[in-house]
């Protein structure tokens, strides 16, 4: 299976650096999302955004509240978050033939029938005009097989609520939840060989961690596992706050499930500072599970309450 895949995520937060502020991940971390710790000085904070690649696209949002104490105070808080994810692949469905065979598995045809008495022709395969056949009729050349693959599209939508407790040691911020969270899966076109969760509900946990090294620079670091379709996101940031208005720094995420394998992404990102709205663009190098890596970018708004 050739899998286009890009649900890390990959939503970004917006993170603060001023001294006086703690900050944390506070949007979907499953699927490579980067979710970052914001503390405000209210009960609720809001992060939404979205990021994609070629084949895929993935939109976000996430609530956090403090249950019994303002954000900034040690305490319980409750998180609510969900997102929407559509991705694209492409499977073998057929070989129509190979290498010296005209055997087909379509009915015939007389542009079928040449390519596959001519494979073992050297010149014939490597010409514009066998290129131009394969595009017309969406086959391709694997070896001495001709084969024929078909386009797919899975959507995916997720939802949890989670309690967590949040509290300090030091320059280190730390918070842990863990809850429900539901996801429903459904593919455009019947795909006997691809594994679909269809709808499934199950515990998700994560971690999120912030360190203020001084007051320019930080450190941030984060999990999540959902049982459900046992799916794992992983991503570590650091970040410089150069001006009043403005921080940078890379970022690294690692994601995937157990029957997809792991993907990951390195690339940076750019913080834009406001009163009440931090806005925050990324952009870099995916690996999308098992297909060709590519290149990502992601925006997301963070406002405090």
């Amino acid at each position: 299976m050739r899998c286009y895949s890009s649900l890390y995520f990959v939503a970004l937060a917006a993170l603060s650096t001023t001294p006086t502020r703690a900050q944390s991940i506070d949007t979907p971390a499953l699927f490579g999302a980067i979710s970052n710790f914001q503390i405000s000085s209210k009960y609720v904070d809001v992060s939404t955004g979205m990021n994609g690649t070629a084949q895929a696209l993935t939109v976000y949002g996430s609530v956090n509240i403090g249950l019994f104490q303002p954000l900034p105070m040690r305490g319980w808080r409750l998180k609510i978050s969900g997102h929407y994810s559509q991705y694209r692949y492409e499977d073998r469905i057929s070989t129509i033939c190979q290498q010296n065979s005209s055997a087909s598995t379509q009915p015939p045809n007389a542009d079928i029938s040449t390519a596959c008495n001519n494979l073992a022709d050297a010149d014939f395969v490597s010409s514009q005009s066998f290129n131009n056949f394969l595009n017309y009729y969406g086959l391709h050349l694997e070896g001495q097989n001709l084969v024929q693959y078909k386009d797919y599209q899975v959507n995916r939508y997720h939802l949890s609520v989670k309690p967590g407790y949040a509290w300090s040691l030091g320059a280190l911020t730390l918070k842990t939840f863990l809850g429900l969270a539901y996801e429903s899966e459904n593919l455009t076109a019947l795909d006997n060989s691809y594994r679909s969760t269809d709808s499934v509900i199950g515990a998700e946990g994560t971690v999120e961690a912030w360190l203020q090294l001084d007051d320019k620079n930080w450190f941030s670091a984060n999990g999540a596992y959902f049982t459900g379709s046992q799916s794992y996101s992983a991503d570590l940031k650091y970040g410089y706050r150069q001006s009043e208005w403005l921080g940078l720094g890379p970022e690294l995420a690692v994601y995937g499930d157990k029957a997809e394998g792991a993907g990951g992404r390195a690339g940076a990102f750019i913080r834009i500072y406001d009163d009440t709205i931090e806005t925050t663009l990324s952009g870099g190098y995916s690996s999308n599970y098992k297909d060709d890596p590519s290149l990502y970018g992601s925006a997301n708004l963070y406002m405090r309450f």
